[in-house]
């Protein structure tokens, strides 16, 4: 594969196997993980983790500028719907904001890398 990838939320569940299975295609990888949780999953040291907020604008602008990133898989976000109703503020902040930082960092600083957004069923509710 020899592409770089960029994963935040790379030590949530998702991100963990995620950076397991890019791994065996060989890819390079760089995580970010909340300053607050850093969980490692045990990651070998070619991953290279950052303990970024993705509501910090500059953080992730130095991150994609040094690392260049040919795809960005977006797993970041606060997902607890029970939680996001005690939580409002910060969720929208993290969900909201950090995506928006997020995209338009790419587009200043690696416009030709592709984005995965992941997401779940509850974005639109209850139907």
């Amino acid at each position: 594969m020899n592409r770089r990838v960029l994963i935040t939320g790379a030590s949530g569940f998702v991100g963990c196997h995620l950076v397991k299975a890019l791994l065996q295609q060989q890819a390079q990888i760089a995580g970010t993980c909340f300053p607050e949780r850093p969980e490692e999953c045990g990651f070998p040291p070619e991953v290279r983790l950052e303990h970024i907020d993705i509501r910090e604008r500059n953080s992730l602008a130095w991150l994609v500028e040094d690392f260049a990133p040919h795809w960005v898989i977006h797993l970041a976000a606060l997902s607890n719907v029970r939680l996001s109703w005690k939580k409002r503020r910060e969720t929208l902040e993290v969900n909201l904001l950090g995506t928006f930082n997020l995209v338009e960092v790419l587009r200043e600083k690696a416009p030709q890398a592709r984005l995965l957004f992941v997401s779940s069923s509850d974005v639109y509710g209850f139907l």
